[in-house]
């Protein structure tokens, strides 16, 4: 009779135990009793433990195989530059046509670049000797000179270096779209729209073709937006200073912003009244007319 009360009490904390699993060990181990109450409730603690164990090294090793390496946003990035450096290197795009004295080696900013070099100075942009010039934003002309400077003027090493220099600023724009189009639409949309922007031919075209700042430009413009989204979710008082020097960062680094006093002045106004959507009314008002005044006086 014992035996059987035994087995009909095992039976039943099994039973019981199976029904409530999941649950700590002392709310439904109740109608044991005595030593056979520490057994199982050490073994069913136990068993939790280990269950608990698992459980968390399945959440690590599904954390770190969920996103694979190959679908992250920097794969896209590599893939990106490594194609513009390809189409440099295979495509021999760095062999620009010297006709009218490599003029299309970088056009104006190639002359500034080369006047740099040689001593006269941010100077000449066009084919005579013209003197001091205020033709274009010095950032890129300093820089093509620099590359003039230590790998030769108007050298094939030299557009070389430029074009994969352009090509850098291009891939990593993959990276800014990618978090502007997966701040709005969704993780699906931003991988379709970095995967664009790397494959898509114009996209490619003008880095590895082209010695001109547009590459460094979309970056910074690009920069500029994923900036003013992530405004909104942040105190304005974080992001506005580095929203104004990305901003001013591409006006002296492209002549586009400068030369279209519609984009300046439209730029202006996404700044006075939407990138400071919790200042002051004072401190919108006073972004606003020193941008607006900036644009059609600068």
């Amino acid at each position: 009779m014992r035996l059987w009360c035994g087995l009909f009490r095992s039976f039943g904390a099994r039973l019981f135990n199976s029904l409530t699993r999941g649950l700590r060990p002392g709310l439904y181990l109740a109608p044991l009793r005595g030593s056979a109450l520490t057994t199982v409730a050490k073994y069913r603690a136990s068993l939790l433990l280990m269950q608990g164990r698992e459980d968390s090294r399945a959440i690590v090793t599904n954390s770190n195989h969920s996103t694979p390496w190959t679908h992250s946003i920097f794969y896209i990035v590599l893939i990106a530059f490594l194609l513009r450096l390809a189409v440099i290197t295979i495509g021999h795009t760095y062999r620009i046509t010297p006709r009218r004295d490599h003029f299309q080696y970088g056009w104006e900013m190639g002359r500034i670049a080369r006047s740099i070099v040689l001593g006269q100075g941010f100077s000449s942009p066009t084919d005579l000797p013209t003197g001091p010039s205020a033709w274009a934003p010095p950032v890129y002309p300093y820089i093509l000179a620099g590359v003039f400077k230590l790998f030769g003027i108007y050298s094939n090493l030299s557009a070389w270096i430029i074009l994969a220099f352009n090509s850098i600023f291009s891939a990593l724009t993959c990276l800014t779209l990618y978090r502007i189009a997966e701040k709005i639409y969704g993780v699906a949309v931003a991988r379709a729209t970095a995967w664009t922007w790397a494959l898509f031919p114009y996209a490619i075209y003008y880095p590895v073709r082209v010695v001109w700042e547009m590459s460094l430009s979309a970056f910074l413009l690009s920069l500029a937006l994923l900036l003013t989204l992530r405004m909104a979710d942040a105190p304005p008082r974080v992001h506005a200073p580095g929203l104004r020097s990305d901003f001013y960062g591409a006006c002296w680094r492209s002549p586009t912003p400068q030369c279209c006093p519609s984009c300046h002045f439209a730029c202006s106004i996404c700044y006075g009244v939407r990138l400071v959507p919790f200042a002051s009314l004072s401190d919108r008002s006073y972004a606003f007319w020193s941008q607006a005044w900036l644009s059609l006086h600068g």
